[in-house]
């Protein structure tokens, strides 16, 4: 997950080897699609899962919110549901300031999965291959670890660095399998699912149409972090997901 531009689709081409491949495929689903990518990784099967970002001006976040969520429910509910493994959030080390874009998806991003998973995400920053100076963007990562990110690491979320390789790609992946193949439910799978509540119900539903969330023990880490936007964002089968 990620704003658009933030390194996704690079990120599972350099995973997969498969460049040119993986660059067609994108420009046919321009990332409007949730897009599984199936790999083996170290004799595992493994399902890389990208999904469109919520900063896109030819839809309106709550299409975007339906696409992933339907994605969700299905692979939750075909009786040999995908399990979780792991999460990767994705930002540019490159930018000079947290834009909008941004806040935006790191929030949703909150809304959608929860508390649970945070111990399995990865907040990863990427194009440090395209950093004229390394001083300052080691700078912009400390101001993301001590302002943006803070709430995520508390939750257990780590930091890691993308460097446009497929060594420091598989070292991301294989931090996530390390953990074990038992996974974890989304807030959002829990909501429709188990909960059955309508899409505008949910947590993410709720910002997409401009309701103010409800706190519940699961994400109320989320809530109290929208009070300060200086510090946080508001604006059983055998395959793994991430």
């Amino acid at each position: 997950m990620g704003p658009t531009g933030s390194g996704k689709t690079n990120f599972i081409n350099r995973l997969t080897r498969n460049v040119e491949q993986r660059k067609a495929s994108s420009l046919k689903c321009d990332t409007q699609n949730v897009t599984p990518y199936p790999i083996t990784h170290q004799d595992l099967r493994v399902v890389l899962v990208d999904t469109p970002s919520f900063d896109a001006t030819s839809r309106p976040d709550s299409k975007i919110l339906r696409v992933i969520a339907d994605w969700l429910i299905q692979t939750y509910s075909n009786g040999i549901p995908l399990r979780i493994a792991g999460i990767i959030y994705v930002h540019r080390i490159t930018d000079n300031r947290v834009p909008g874009s941004a806040y935006k998806n790191l929030q949703m991003f909150g809304r959608l999965c929860g508390n649970a998973p945070l111990p399995r995400t990865r907040l990863v920053t990427t194009m440090w291959d395209q950093s004229k100076d390394k001083a300052t963007a080691i700078r912009r990562e400390t101001q993301l670890i001590d302002e943006f990110w803070r709430t995520l690491i508390d939750g257990g979320a780590t930091v890691h660095r993308f460097y446009n390789t497929p060594d420091s790609a598989q070292k991301i992946i294989g931090s996530l399998l390390r953990m074990g193949n038992s996974g974890e439910q989304l807030l959002i799978q829990e909501e429709l699912i188990e909960q059955q509540k309508r899409i505008n119900e949910t947590e993410a539903g709720k910002i997409t149409y401009n309701e103010r969330p409800t706190p519940t023990r699961r994400h109320d880490r989320w809530t109290r972090s929208n009070t300060d936007l200086a510090r946080h964002p508001t604006a059983s089968g055998s395959r793994l997901t991430i």
